[in-house]
């Protein structure tokens, strides 16, 4: 399927996706993104290679 996979398997229209609403699990990670300093720490894509022994 090479690149294209999304849009050869569920095509290119985003407007057909349906929206739902955030359950428990959503919200709880929204607050967490908001309110811990950690999920605010950044680093490179080099760092996390090096940090995961991937290098």
């Amino acid at each position: 399927m090479g690149n294209n996979f999304i849009t050869q398997t569920f095509g290119t229209d985003w407007e057909s996706i349906a929206e739902t609403a955030p359950d428990g699990w959503d919200l709880s990670m929204l607050h967490e993104i908001k309110t811990n300093p950690e999920c605010q720490e950044f680093i490179s894509e080099e760092e996390a290679m090096r940090e995961l022994g991937l290098t």
